[in-house]
């Protein structure tokens, strides 16, 4: 999910993210074979047509550093609480105060 805006606290990130992973767990319990599922992307990147504008990643990257330092927005964090506990409890909590105590 892209976003102009280049905020760390990317809630919106964290609510598509967690509906998309809800609705993939419905469907393991509903039978169907998923293999995977990946995040697009790990990191903000050049996008063919908004160029660095559009801000994609779970980690944001600062372009005009030379050093390209990177920082995990909050859905950096929260997708890695759902991996650690297995998915189970972080898609009822989706409270700033619920967000921030289940991070790295």
């Amino acid at each position: 999910m892209g976003s102009p805006k280049d905020s760390l606290n990317d809630t919106y990130r964290v609510d598509c993210l967690s509906s998309y992973m809800g609705s993939t767990l419905d469907a393991i319990r509903n039978g169907v074979n998923v293999r995977g599922y990946f995040t697009w992307a790990f990191m903000d990147l050049f996008e063919l047509r908004a160029g660095y504008q559009s801000k994609y990643g779970l980690y944001r990257v600062d372009f005009d550093d030379m050093r390209r330092p990177r920082q995990a927005r909050l859905s950096a964090r929260w997708y890695s609480g759902f991996l650690k506990k297995n998915g189970s409890s972080l898609l009822i909590s989706r409270t700033q105060e619920d967000l921030t105590r289940n991070t790295v």
